[in-house]
């Protein structure tokens, strides 16, 4: 009875972990602007825009990312600036800034993301 019982909790934990599989988060990859059916198909839920924040520049390697992002508003942008680096003892540390500078927009000027005067934005 006991061995009966064994087996069939090993048989429920297994069957766990192949669903446990089956619903596992695939990565997104990194494009600057979020395919909506690649996110369906990575399990990813969204609620409103998630390209609202333009991507400035971004750099990364094994050990660090960094990030610099750009929301336009009426009289200027947010700029947020997001730094994340793993430790030697394998811990992450990260960090974030968020500043207004105003009477600036991101705008992309030759293919190249800028930020520049509002009124050079518009032109």
């Amino acid at each position: 009875m006991v061995k009966e019982e064994n087996e069939a909790l090993e048989e429920a934990k297994a069957k766990a972990l192949e669903e446990a599989k089956a619903k596992a988060v695939k990565e997104v990859p990194v494009t600057g602007v979020l395919n909506p059916q690649m996110a369906k198909e990575a399990g990813l839920n969204i609620f409103g825009d998630p390209d609202t924040w333009k991507l400035l520049s971004k750099a990364h390697n094994s050990k660090m990312m960094k990030s610099t992002k750009v929301l336009n508003v009426a009289t200027g942008c947010l700029v947020q600036v997001s730094t994340m680096y793993l430790n030697d003892d394998g811990t992450k540390s990260l960090a974030e800034a968020l500043e207004f500078v105003p009477g600036c927009h991101f705008a992309e000027k030759d293919g190249v993301p800028r930020i520049v005067s509002i009124a050079e934005a518009k032109a």
